[in-house]
């Protein structure tokens, strides 16, 4: 995700619970291809049953803090069949990242690559006429 190395993204898929990790960038939990899936997507899977998620959460393990998010990815035939899963280390963005001018700025460059530009339309009807009346984001209220 970042050249950093401050978070990671996992992509899981569910068919074989106990070697689920099937896609990893920027390793910073030390787990490895092929690994198990989390007891969170387990318990995502019960969570379905009652309209819940768990998608923005922070997990302390000993020293180690993390943020997290998990998107479930959801099959209406079959329910939660996977999950992209962000981890970002944040004890290595306040105690790292934070105290350089410098390292702000190319974590946020780094974020803001894209390795692809596509021709699509992901605003509704309304902010779609004000984008190209010249909206330049969702807070500008100029529109």
């Amino acid at each position: 995700m970042c050249g950093l190395c401050d978070s990671s993204a996992n992509r899981f898929l569910l068919a074989d619970p106990a070697h689920s990790l099937i896609v990893l960038e920027n390793n910073v939990t030390g787990r490895h291809l092929r690994d198990g899936t989390t007891n969170l997507l387990i318990d995502l899977k019960k969570r379905q049953l009652q309209n819940e998620d768990k998608l923005n959460y922070e997990l302390n393990i000993g020293s180690r803090k993390f943020k997290c998010t998990t998107i479930p990815i959801v099959r209406k035939e079959f329910g939660i069949v996977g999950a992209i899963c962000i981890n970002i280390d944040a004890n290595y963005i306040t105690e790292e990242v934070l105290q350089d001018g410098q390292r702000i700025e190319t974590w946020f460059r780094n974020f803001l690559r894209t390795d692809v530009q596509l021709d699509e339309n992901i605003l509704s009807k309304d902010e779609y006429v004000k984008a190209l009346k010249g909206k330049r984001h969702f807070k500008d209220e100029a529109f």
